[in-house]
């Protein structure tokens, strides 16, 4: 009989321990400082690298070498010196001294030269117009700042002056010298302005009329001026003369005439844009020219007693103009106007 043998009972195997063993903690410990150690080493390569690039190439400000030691070595960077500008000198506005040396001569020039006439001596017109180059030699020198206006004003007017004597010694019309007479004027006009502004006395005579004549309420002057003698109606005067059948063609007198009428329409047109204070001898001088027309009208048909009884309303009507222009204050009447 077999007796079944009972099996050993197995014995459980327990798992082995960790190993924590003294020279395993120190194996991890150098790996963890080789590390650390490797990295800082590859920074200071990198960074060094950078650096000298960066100083290679000039885009980094190197540190500037230690001072020496030795005083005399050293260099001392020289400190810039500054000189002011120096403030100029005002010239003084010695404004009254310098028109009594300049001005009073200028009056002189200018009073002497609105005198002038066609009636004047040529040799005389030569005299005075002398007087402009030795103003201009006068007015050249250097003057206050506040006497700059009026030293340019009157240099200005000395062009204008020696213009207008220009015109008195050359064969010129009456519209001519009124062209040049006006532009005068206004220089003067401008001298007067500029002397006004300053603390001094010019004694001038010739401010008072051109300011009241050519600028005031009543213009007068710059009206005759600028329309008898610049817009050229003086030349009614001129046409109206010698139309005397007997020395005159017929064609000639209706040639005339149709100028003549042609100036009385302008004259009626242009009459209502004048000064009201000039009215009256426009009305005086309009009469004339219809008085003239009128009388060469009948006498080129022959009528000569009624011709002759329109040409003296005409010159009646001549002579109440030139009584109106002169109540106004108008003196330059020009050539072809009665003087009384």
């Amino acid at each position: 009989m077999i007796v079944a043998q009972k099996e050993a009972p197995k014995k459980t195997s327990k798992p082995a321990k960790a190993n924590h063993s003294p020279s395993s903690g120190d194996s991890r410990l150098r790996d963890i400082v080789q590390v650390l150690l490797t990295g800082i080493v590859l920074a200071v390569v990198v960074i060094g690298a950078v650096v000298g690039i960066v100083m290679g190439t000039g885009k980094l400000a190197q540190a500037a070498p230690p001072p020496t030691t030795n005083p005399s070595q050293q260099t001392v960077a020289a400190v810039p010196t500054f000189t002011p500008v120096p403030t100029a000198t005002e010239i003084p506005c010695e404004a009254q001294a310098w028109w009594d040396a300049n001005g009073v001569p200028f009056n002189a020039a200018v009073d002497a030269l609105l005198a002038v006439t066609l009636e004047t001596p040529p040799q005389q017109i030569v005299d005075h117009s002398g007087q402009i180059a030795t103003q201009r030699v006068a007015l050249s020198g250097t003057a206050g700042p506040c006497l700059a206006p009026l030293q340019s004003a009157m240099s200005a007017t000395l062009d204008k002056a020696d213009a207008l004597y220009q015109t008195y010694l050359t064969p010129t019309t009456e519209k001519d010298r009124a062209v040049v007479h006006l532009a005068l004027v206004d220089a003067l006009l401008s001298v007067a302005d500029a002397a006004a502004a300053l603390p001094i006395t010019t004694a001038a005579a010739w401010v008072a009329p051109l300011d009241t004549g050519y600028r005031g309420n009543c213009p007068a002057q710059r009206w005759f001026t600028e329309v008898m003698q610049v817009r050229d109606y003086h030349s009614f005067l001129a046409l109206a003369t010698n139309l005397d059948p007997a020395t005159t063609s017929a064609a000639d007198i209706q040639s005339k005439l149709i100028e003549m009428r042609r100036l009385s329409s302008s004259w009626a047109a242009d009459s209502t844009a004048f000064p009201a204070c000039t009215q009256a001898a426009s009305d005086r001088w309009l009469a004339m020219m219809e008085a003239t027309i009128s009388g060469v009208n009948v006498q080129l048909n022959g009528d000569i007693a009624t011709a002759d009884g329109f040409y003296k309303q005409s010159q009646l009507e001549l002579r109440n103009f030139v009584t109106e222009a002169r109540a106004l204050g108008i003196t330059l009447l020009g050539t072809g106007l009665p003087t009384e």
